[in-house]
């Protein structure tokens, strides 16, 4: 299982990026506008602030900088996962036909997996929205359970202050097209009291691929989303063993 999943999106250009984290290896999806490029099985190296992910394609270096506190959610003993939003900044060398990497500025989350070698698969979805709050969703997959039905599910979502709203049941539906590809996300995310609407949303790829980590994938996909009726941008990220 991944350790660290680190995803970004530019608002006011088509980069997008994934990475997926396992000790000195990592694996990205990258892409700006409609060109895609896959770094499968990388040489990771994290430092203050930084990631470098070096390999026969070229390099790309993020500058990584925490926008909120660590959100952690328990997901059994000894078992947990954190995110919190991060700025992303970036460059590459020799990554060519990717030159829109060089220099952008981006918004973020950062996913740390604690405990869960065990586990068979991750999803996460997020969206950074223009009331500048933040929604985070991810799924846990037991190993050797083909589907979605067991799986441990959780949301939240960060306002602009800081304040942490969770949701006690979030629901997540996606359509997928021919290659096992997601292509739509729907939200149905409700709250604690028995009284309370869900809150509604839904998220279209906009662009996407797929990359190897070892014997893992990650499916990633660049979404356009609403919430609620407030636009956003964001990512939907798959990773597999």
């Amino acid at each position: 299982m991944i350790e660290r999943l680190i995803s970004f999106a530019a608002a006011d250009g088509d980069a997008y990026g994934s990475i997926a984290l396992s000790g000195e290896r990592g694996a990205a999806l990258l892409t700006v506008g409609e060109r895609v490029l896959s770094l499968d099985n990388y040489v990771a190296t994290r430092g203050s602030g930084t990631l470098r992910l070096s390999g026969e394609a070229g390099e790309l270096i993020l500058g990584l900088a925490a926008q909120t506190s660590q959100l952690g959610f328990e997901t059994g003993e000894g078992r947990s996962v954190g995110v919190q939003a991060v700025g992303v900044s970036g460059e590459s060398s020799g990554l060519e036909g990717l030159d829109g990497l060089d220099g952008f500025e981006a918004t973020g989350v950062a996913w740390s997996i604690e405990g869960e070698d065990d586990q068979g698969g991750l999803r996460a979805l997020w969206g950074a929205f223009d009331d500048g709050s933040l929604l985070v969703l991810f799924g846990l997959r037991p190993e050797g359970v083909p589907d979605h039905g067991d799986e441990t599910l959780a949301a939240a979502r960060i306002a602009k202050d800081g304040a942490v709203i969770s949701y006690e049941q979030p629901l997540l539906s996606t359509e997928y097209d021919a290659a096992g590809s997601p292509t739509r996300a729907t939200l149905e995310l409700w709250g604690d009291g028995e009284d309370d609407l869900p809150t509604r949303g839904a998220g279209s790829r906009t662009g996407g691929g797929r990359s190897r980590l070892g014997d893992s994938t990650l499916e990633a996909a660049r979404l356009a989303l609403r919430l609620d009726g407030k636009p956003g941008v964001g990512g939907y990220e798959i990773f597999a063993s």
